[in-house]
């Protein structure tokens, strides 16, 4: 009987701390200490292809060179959105299909898009630091290739 307690006690605590989880929210990690964050609504799916993370979801998919991330994780919408965006160290990148937006750049920072073929299609530099937007639905559907703070990102918009 003691056992039987036990282990419904034990199954109930599991239950108790799993239901209180809820993950919201993919995080990647780059070394360089920024981080990007994608919605677990949008059901992206993570593979790993000849050294990159390759993840996708129905409008766009991002290649990160396995070199430069440090980890992934998941979180709970709440922990991401309370990050403290002042330090360089939590440099977020948001992405959707009509725009990147870069938060708390530095002055100087400089963001290429630029094609496979290696076609500038957008430079941006910052004048001052803070946001910038980059818009991207003008963009043809096609692979792109993102550089902001030494990291080069690989996107496909679709």
């Amino acid at each position: 009987m003691k056992r039987f307690l036990f282990l419904f006690m034990l199954h109930l605590s599991i239950s108790a701390f799993c239901s209180a989880e809820e993950f919201t929210t993919l995080v990647v990690w780059a070394k360089d200490g920024s981080k990007v964050a994608y919605l677990l609504e949008n059901k992206p799916v993570l593979t790993f292809e000849e050294g990159n993370l390759v993840i996708k979801t129905k409008d766009i998919t991002i290649h990160y060179v396995l070199k430069q991330m440090q980890r992934f994780t998941f979180e709970n919408g709440q922990n991401v959105a309370n990050t403290d965006l002042s330090s360089k160290e939590d440099i977020p990148f948001v992405m959707n299909t009509e725009y990147l937006l870069f938060p708390s750049l530095e002055k100087g920072a400089s963001i290429l898009i630029y094609t496979v073929q290696g076609q500038v299609v957008v430079k941006k530099t910052m004048v001052q630091a803070g946001d910038v937007s980059v818009p991207i639905s003008q963009l043809q559907s096609g692979i792109y290739f993102v550089q902001v703070n030494g990291i080069t990102y690989k996107i496909m918009k679709k």
